[in-house]
């Protein structure tokens, strides 16, 4: 009987995903986990961006000159792409961003200020990355300046690094409206 290791490594080749990312060549001993930060982008990745900064780049919807049709329909392309993949049938629904943390701003500060009541509730994370709870600090923040109290609550993980689902669900509440969880 194979072991859920061996089982794991014909499901997932580690060695053969590795094997598409330079920075793995550079640095064989590399386990690389801030992922939400800056991903590490495979040959392929690398690729195509190169192609674009030597041959194509250009500000989409910027212009009506060859390079920047061009620069608008790959974005469009992409989008649609994007939503295809996701299940979703207007491509328009897909939104682009620099990474996690934008998103999440972008969520937290465009959502939040116009959905969150006196009194609401934003349940956090105190052992999560700086970036998942800061939007939401700050959203409290500019609400409070104008005269809406949201707050955010901490909850903490076990020492196993899981979630303790019982005393999170005994801190949510009607007014409860973001419970902010990681998964890995």
């Amino acid at each position: 009987m194979k072991t859920s290791a061996a089982l794991a490594h014909e499901w997932f080749p580690v060695a053969d995903v590795r094997a598409r990312f330079p920075i793995f060549s550079a640095h064989p001993e590399l386990a690389y986990l801030d992922s939400a930060a800056t991903a590490q982008k495979p040959d392929s990745v690398i690729s195509v961006e190169r192609d674009f900064w030597e041959r194509g780049c250009a500000n989409p919807g910027r212009g009506t000159y060859p390079l920047t049709q061009s620069a608008a329909a790959l974005v469009a392309s992409t989008r649609e792409a994007t939503a295809r993949f996701l299940g979703r049938s207007n491509a328009q629904e897909i939104v682009f961003t620099s990474g996690a943390t934008a998103s999440l701003n972008l969520v937290a500060l465009a959502w939040g200020q116009h959905m969150l009541r006196d009194g609401d509730r934003i349940h956090v994370c105190l052992s999560d990355h700086l970036a998942l709870n800061a939007p939401w600090q700050a959203l409290a923040t500019s609400l409070s300046e104008r005269g809406i109290r949201v707050e955010v609550v901490p909850y903490r993980l076990r020492g196993d690094g899981s979630i303790d689902i019982d005393r999170l669900l005994a801190g949510i509440t009607s007014r409860s409206r973001v419970v902010n969880v990681s998964h890995a």
